[in-house]
């Protein structure tokens, strides 16, 4: 006999059959995959379900069946080496914090600090940002934390042209040139916020991990890092000071792709297609549940949730299928923008 109180993939399929092609739904506009408008119970983990009594109640939220699903791909991934032991994570985030921990910025100054956040003309000396976007070698596999490639340098806030070795800021349309001093500037200022994010994230306790306690971190990480606390690039250097504390995706967009996946609603109720001001913490703290429950760094759990749910870590890309009113299928790699029209399994 079916679960009525099961997640059906057939409720959450949110496609161009059943949304008109011109409309661009967002996880908000979409009430009736709640559980209020399908007028069912909320899931229920029964006590004495023989099958599921390792899964805690406070992740009574996560499906049984995908549970034991994430359950046997960690057991797996973990025996087999596919996922990384927390041993080496704890290596290489040591690695990072020595070249360019809070410590180490604050210690720097004037164009010392400048070069070692961005500098690009010494290839014996790679500064912080290109750590976070390119390196991937023996010494440190940046990709294992999270990809933030993509767009362009502007990103950064400021970059250094390799031609003539300018500091450039604004955006592709519209460069802007920048004397030392104003580089200078725009580093310290930029070294402050991440400072001050990490103070506030070394005093964080998640001891429950629960949404509120997030939605507290999301408003203290504003108020401390006010024009980084959406940048990817100063999201993964967080995570790789604090891996256990928030998750290694380093886009709202991916975010709420993985969740989806797992059939779970974000907990801002902001979905892919509507991610902007999105914050990059709320979400946190289901990823670092999930962890928890199986056993494995969230590190190891993002890498997993990569290959369950189709997702390329290094660009943060998902190739999907989408549906066209004729039934054909189609195959696209756009990014997580198009993912609400995958169907949930």
């Amino acid at each position: 006999m079916t679960n009525p109180n099961a997640y059906r993939s057939d409720r959450l399929r949110w496609s161009s059959v059943t949304c008109r092609r011109q409309s661009r739904y967002s996880l908000a506009r979409l009430p009736t995959v709640t559980i209020a408008h399908l007028n069912l119970p909320p899931p229920q983990v029964p006590n004495n379900s023989k099958k599921n009594t390792g899964i805690p109640m406070s992740l009574a939220n996560l499906d049984p069946s995908i549970y034991d699903e994430l359950h046997k791909l960690a057991q797996n991934g973990t025996a087999s080496a596919v996922l990384p032991a927390e041993s080496w994570l704890d290596e290489q985030t040591a690695l990072f914090r020595e070249n360019f921990g809070p410590a180490v910025l604050e210690r720097s100054d004037d164009e010392t600090l400048l070069q070692l956040m961005h500098g690009r003309q010494n290839a014996d000396a790679p500064c912080m940002v290109y750590w976070l976007e390119f390196k991937h070698d023996e010494q440190f596999k940046g990709n294992e934390f999270g990809g933030i490639r993509g767009g362009s340098a502007f990103k950064f806030g400021i970059y250094q042209r390799d031609v003539d070795g300018a500091w450039i800021t604004g955006s592709p349309r519209g460069q802007v040139v920048l004397s030392l001093e104003q580089a200078i500037e725009i580093a310290r200022g930029q070294r402050k916020e991440l400072v001050d994010a990490a103070n506030v994230l070394a005093r964080f306790k998640p001891s429950d991990a629960s949404d509120a306690v997030y939605k507290r971190l999301d408003a203290d990480i504003r108020a401390a890092a006010p024009t980084l606390c959406r940048a990817g690039w100063a999201h993964k250097y967080w995570f790789l000071h604090f891996p256990d504390k928030i998750d290694g995706y380093h886009s709202s967009r991916v975010q709420r792709y993985h969740l989806l996946r797992l059939l779970q609603l974000p907990p801002d109720n902001i979905g892919v297609r509507d991610d902007d001001g999105a914050s990059l913490f709320v979400c946190a703290g289901r990823f670092v549940q999930i962890a928890r429950v199986l056993s494995i760094p969230a590190a190891a759990l993002c890498i997993l949730l990569n290959q369950r749910n189709g997702i390329d870590g290094e660009r943060g890309l998902v190739r999907m299928r989408t549906f066209i009113p004729d039934g054909v299928t189609r195959t696209s790699s756009k990014d997580c923008v198009r993912a609400s029209t995958q169907t949930a399994r």
